[in-house]
């Protein structure tokens, strides 16, 4: 279906290919390799997890010195990469070159994603020979990262079951740094606790470099230093989340350091609490549902809320309220979710979202210092509050549901 769907948007009809990539191996320094993910695309279309592969999909075993293998490892013979892709036929990489010059004929269509095509010709030359025919005419190009957007968007049933797992163990990660953490006073040794039980727990590695932020540091919506110090009356906010066999979990909760929330603290934190609430609710009712409808929807709650807890200095219009509240959440409520955190992100959020799309709820306030639109006590706080939601037939699933929200319970199980 992948290769039809190519050729239908080929109008003379000439012989369509598409080639994947994988992602190369590089290193922080010469003989340092950073950890390894493989590009999502690749692993979704063939399941192949290791360097220096590339599929050619069409109509029509990489030697290993012995040095090779004792610091990296053997890699995968041609049947065990054969068995795991499905692919028809296996050469190796060193007849690269040749196969492709025998099979792209002038006129060829040829669907690959430049910019990884780019990025893997500096440590695999042999590729600067596709590069050159497709900017010398030689090849027709086509886009590729859509059409596998489009594959990816709708998760099957087997991928359902991995999104959960991933949602499991990053919900009970997080569960576990509020029974344990309380007493850390370095943003950095959260970091490290989120790691290590994530990977006790089966998980291949974090997802992406956690924000803890603690404090003002919350107000910076990417925070990733997390080495900062945190004082006993900070709240915390952690998003994190964990990659298993490929598939990633994106949480985001809010703790204080002192295992009591202040008055003020909780009073703003009921109140990005009940707009989750309300946020799940509305993903489990609204059909169709769109994701900037949701957007849409979280803004209007936020203004009435706030508005009940006097929390700006004057009293604003309607129209005034909507627009201070978009500036304390410049980010979107909802992005798609599956193998990569900001999942197939081709696919627009004004249109219907379908039954097997996994999304994010993620409402959040940022008040830094210098807003003067809001009250004192209020300024340099900052709360984000990010679920996980499996859409289904009959509604949806909250694959994070586990993972402690509440204000009782989060203080409840920081004093046991």
């Amino acid at each position: 279906m992948f290769l039809k769907d190519l050729d239908e948007n080929s109008v003379d009809k000439p012989a369509v290919f598409a080639l994947l990539i994988s992602r190369p191996k590089t290193f922080s320094a010469p003989d340092v390799p950073h950890s390894y993910r493989q590009c999502s695309h690749f692993r979704y279309i063939c399941g192949i997890d290791e360097p220096r592969v590339r599929i050619l999909i069409g109509h029509s075993e990489v030697p290993q010195t012995k040095h090779q293998v004792l610091w990296d490892g053997a890699s995968q013979n041609f049947d065990e990469v054969r068995a795991i892709s499905g692919v028809d036929q296996v050469l190796p990489i060193s007849e690269f070159h040749k196969y492709m010059s025998s099979v792209l004929k002038n006129g060829a269509a040829l669907s690959v994603d430049v910019d990884a095509l780019m990025d893997a010709v500096v440590y695999e030359p042999d590729l600067r020979s596709i590069h050159q025919m497709l900017y010398n005419g030689g090849l027709t190009h086509q886009p590729l990262n859509d059409k596998i957007d489009q594959l990816r968007w709708r998760k099957s049933k087997h991928e359902q079951d991995l999104m959960r797992e991933t949602c499991r163990i990053g919900s009970e990660s997080i569960n576990a740094l509020l029974r344990e953490c309380c007493e850390e006073r370095n943003e950095s040794n959260i970091v490290g606790f989120l790691d290590h039980q994530c990977r006790r727990r089966g998980a291949d590695r974090l997802a992406y470099p956690p924000v803890v932020a603690a404090g003002n540091n919350a107000n910076t919506i990417h925070y990733i230093s997390s080495n900062k110090p945190i004082r006993k009356t900070d709240c915390v906010l952690v998003d994190a989340g964990c990659d298993l066999h490929g598939y990633v979990s994106d949480i985001t909760r809010c703790f204080p350091t002192s295992g009591r929330f202040s008055a003020v603290q909780r009073t703003l934190y009921d109140v990005l609490n009940d707009i989750q609430s309300q946020l799940l609710h509305y993903v489990q009712t609204v059909r169709p549902l769109r994701l900037n409808e949701l957007y849409k929807h979280m803004v209007e709650r936020m203004a009435d809320s706030l508005s009940s807890i006097v929390f700006f200095r004057k009293d604003l219009s309607q129209k005034e309220l909507i627009k201070e509240c978009d500036r304390l959440c410049p980010h979107h409520v909802s992005h798609y979710l599956g193998m990569d955190v900001h999942d197939t992100p081709s696919i627009a959020k004004n249109i219907e979202c379908p039954p097997g799309v996994i999304i994010t709820v993620e409402p959040g306030i940022y008040i830094r210092p210098e807003n003067t639109a809001v009250r004192n006590e209020f300024r340099g706080i900052g709360f984000r509050i990010e679920d996980d939601v499996l859409l289904t037939e009959t509604g949806a699933e909250i694959l994070t549901a586990n993972c402690i929200r509440d204000p009782e319970d989060i203080e409840l199980v920081m004093d046991s």
